[in-house]
């Protein structure tokens, strides 16, 4: 076997023994896990998966709320880019990236403006 599928292998070995040992330390993880299971098996309804998650997490959230957490929400795969692209605040003002090029200097815009900024919806070029 060569060296390199060896080590390949070992790597793996202590990967998913590292997931088996964190798993096991919160026995919650494998509640879920088997209440899940007993749904998709024996449920009247066939509900899809992802909605069944996107519940799932929205329970946790409102046992936050219920605590006094007013700040934790869940953002679902549909919303997240819109939610993570507001979160990150990489642009300010009209989201165009203006330099001063040429011989006289001149204000160019220098790539293509932000999605959903002032400058892409106007089609700044």
């Amino acid at each position: 076997m060569p060296r390199r599928n060896l080590l390949l292998l070992i790597a793996t070995v202590v990967i998913s023994y590292a997931c088996y040992v964190r798993a096991e330390q919160n026995p919650y993880a494998r509640y879920v896990a088997a209440s899940y299971s007993v749904i998709d098996r024996w449920s009247l309804v066939d509900a899809p998966d992802q909605q069944l998650f996107e519940g799932a997490m929205r329970g946790m959230v409102q046992t936050l709320k219920e605590h006094g957490d007013e700040y934790s929400t869940f953002v679902n795969e549909m919303h997240c880019e819109e939610y993570c692209e507001d979160m990150r605040q990489e642009f300010g003002g009209i989201g165009a990236r203006i330099h001063m090029l040429g011989e006289p200097p001149l204000p160019t815009v220098s790539s293509p403006p932000a999605p959903h900024t002032p400058a892409f919806k106007s089609n700044l070029q």
